[in-house]
C-alpha cells in the first residue's frame, strides 16, 4: 500500500507547517500541496525525494509505511492482547488474567513479543533493501 499522501499530510501537521508555507518554500503552484495530500495527483520522484529530505524521513518509509500509525492503531490493543494470550499459552503454569498476573510477568512476555517482532522487522527490512537494490540494478 502507498502511504505517500497520508504521510506528507501527517508530517506537515506534526511539524506545524502549513500547505501554503511548503508551497512558498518549494515554489509549488497554488493547490499543488493539497492535490498531493488528497491524492488528486502525485508528486514526481524528485519532489518525493525533496519531501524525504525536508522531513528527514527514509524515502521508502515515506512511501510504504504508515508513519502516523492510524492504519494499525485501531487494531493495536487487540494485537497486543492476542500476543499476550499466545505468549502465556506457552507457559501453562502462569495464568493470564488482569488481576493475578504480576507486572514483571507481563513485562517479560511483552519483551518476548517485542524481540520476536523486531526480528521479523529486520528480516523485512533486509528483503526491502534487497528488492531496492535489484530495482536499482535494472
Amino acid at each position: 500500500m502507498n502511504y505517500l499522501a497520508r504521510n506528507i499530510a501527517y508530517l506537515r501537521k506534526v511539524n506545524k507547517v502549513t500547505q501554503a508555507e511548503i508551497q512558498a518554500s518549494k515554489g509549488f503552484k497554488p493547490n499543488t500541496q493539497s492535490n498531493w495530500e488528497n491524492e488528486v495527483s502525485e508528486p514526481s520522484i524528485d519532489i518525493i525525494i525533496q519531501y524525504s529530505e525536508y522531513f528527514n524521513v527514509n524515502l521508502s518509509d515515506l512511501i510504504l509505511k504508515d508513519l502516523s500509525g492510524e492504519h494499525v492503531e485501531g487494531r493495536a490493543y487487540e494485537h497486543v492482547q492476542k500476543g499476550l494470550h499466545t505468549a502465556f499459552a506457552a507457559e501453562p503454569d502462569i495464568e493470564y488474567t488482569t488481576t493475578n498476573t504480576t507486572q514483571q510477568q507481563i513485562i517479560d512476555k511483552m519483551q518476548l513479543i517485542i524481540d520476536t517482532q523486531s526480528a521479523t522487522i529486520k528480516a523485512l527490512q533486509s528483503a526491502l533493501e534487497h528488492a531496492e537494490k535489484r530495482l536499482a540494478d535494472r
